[in-house]
This record gives structure tokens, C-alpha cells and sequence, in this order.
């Protein structure tokens, strides 16, 4: 768990842990990475670490919250672009994280990749309402879910391509998919 308070000087502190971190992902996964490790990187003390965050994983964790956070400012300050648009950027947000997204991929903690395409998703319908009025709940959370695993496979894919292909390409193979997905689903 992550406990960063609103002050500034936590707010800095975690910045500078995550930029520790990403430079120690460059080379080290995830697993290996100690606190010494960060603390050699950015100089941080091993207290101010722990008071801020249990494990090096919590930063990750930490770090996915604030693209959620992100994301969501793109939603509300940009409501004028089409949903594909809105889920570009959210995705090209993410894609820049690509060490968080590659360490994640690796250390095979797909259910964090998961959580997070699963919030940014219904943060866009809070926001941009992209499911029909008559969906029932229960409808949309398998919908969500659907759509969650469909973008954790592309970003697991992503990364095991070494991260070449861009947002637009990506977004291509997801209509691709759904194309597919679409076809099967009619034959039945």
C-alpha cells in the first residue's frame, strides 16, 4: 500500500521514488528491485520510502493511480473528442509509462493492468456515458470486464514487441479483434 499524503513535500518525495524505480526497471525486474535499490538511485532515505510506501510494488500501484487520475482529467477537459479519441490519448497516457506497463507485463501482474484499464473504462462512462441507457449493471460490468482484458492483451502483446507499435496501430488490432469477436458471436 501507498501512503502519500497532500502536502508537497510527499507529493515530491513519491515523485522522485518513481522516477527511482523506472530507472532501476531499466535494468532489474521488478521481483530483485529493493528499497536500497531506490534509495541508491535517488538518494531518498529508506524512512521516507517506508512512510510513503510498504513495498516497491506499491509504487506501481501508486503510479497506475495517478494515469487513472489522469485519465480522468482528460475525460472532464476534453469532452468534446469522440470516445475512440478519449481512448487514445488515455492509451497513448499509459503507453509513455512503458517501463510501469513493461515491469508490470513481466512480473506477471496482469491483475494491476487489469484494475487499471478496468477504472479508466468506467471513469470514461461516468463521463462520456458510452454504454446504451437500457444495459443493465450487471450487463456493463461484463461488458467493462470484456473490454479490460481485451486492452491488458494488447498492452501484454505491446510489450513482448518491444513496444513498438504506436496508439493508432493498436487501436487498429482492437477493432480488428472486435471485428472478429463479432463475426464468431453472429454464427452462433
Amino acid at each position: 500500500m501507498y501512503h502519500i499524503k497532500s502536502d508537497q513535500r510527499s507529493q515530491s518525495s513519491a515523485a522522485v521514488i518513481v522516477r527511482g524505480l523506472q530507472e532501476c526497471l531499466k535494468n532489474t525486474p521488478l521481483k530483485s528491485i529493493t528499497v536500497t535499490d531506490i534509495h541508491r538511485v535517488t538518494g531518498i532515505s529508506r524512512a521516507t520510502f517506508y512512510r510513503l510506501f510498504d513495498t516497491p510494488e506499491d509504487v506501481l500501484i501508486y503510479q497506475l493511480d495517478q494515469m487513472t487520475e489522469a485519465s480522468a482529467d482528460i475525460y472532464l477537459t476534453q469532452q468534446e473528442l469522440s470516445t475512440v479519441e478519449l481512448m487514445e490519448k488515455t492509451m497513448a497516457l499509459g503507453l509513455q509509462n512503458h517501463d510501469f506497463l513493461k515491469a508490470l507485463v513481466v512480473n506477471g501482474r496482469h491483475d494491476l493492468l487489469f484494475a487499471y484499464t478496468e477504472r479508466n473504462f468506467r471513469k470514461l462512462d461516468q463521463h462520456k456515458q458510452i454504454f446504451p441507457s437500457d444495459m443493465t449493471k450487471e450487463e456493463r460490468n461484463y461488458v467493462i470486464a470484456h473490454m479490460s482484458m481485451s486492452m491488458v492483451a494488447s498492452l501484454i502483446t505491446w510489450a513482448r514487441n518491444g513496444q513498438r507499435e504506436t496508439v493508432q496501430e493498436i487501436m487498429r488490432y482492437q477493432k480488428c479483434y472486435l471485428r472478429v469477436m463479432g463475426s464468431l458471436m453472429e454464427e452462433s
